[in-house]
């Protein structure tokens, strides 16, 4: 029986297979840096969900990355970047380590969600916040 790196090493030799890895890789890397910050907090997904008002459930997800940009973000909407300027505006985490690497997440998400926009429709408006129905 083979082994996972085995698989790995062996489907990196196809050409496509290798580019959408390096194409997926910064966004895992971000993914482990917040496992990695949680625990090094001895945090829980509880906790962490209790400190950042992110519920448990999203926390789970984006860890596992099932909820990413490249797989639930569309570029016809506006939600993602509402999403992320609410957290922005609204982290509660207490621990100021652990909420600047939120933070820090957040901020290169919505510059993905830009550089993904832009590439699709040229020149947009800068939103650094969160719009509410108000807004013009």
């Amino acid at each position: 029986m083979s082994s996972y790196k085995d698989y790995k090493n062996k489907a990196l030799q196809n050409p496509e297979v290798k580019k959408e890895y390096e194409t997926l890789a910064p966004e895992y890397d971000i993914i482990q840096a917040m496992i990695d910050a949680r625990k090094s907090q001895n945090l829980t997904q509880k906790d962490l969900s209790e400190r950042t008002g992110i519920t448990q459930a999203d926390i789970s997800r984006i860890e596992k990355g099932t909820r990413n940009p490249s797989s639930t973000w569309s570029s016809s909407t506006w939600a993602p970047l509402r999403d992320i300027n609410y957290l922005l505006e609204n982290n509660r985490c207490q621990d100021a380590a652990v909420k600047e690497i939120y933070d820090g997440v957040a901020y290169y998400f919505r510059a993905l969600y830009y550089y993904k926009k832009v590439r699709v429709y040229g020149d947009m408006p800068w939103y650094d916040h969160v719009i509410g129905s108000a807004d013009t």
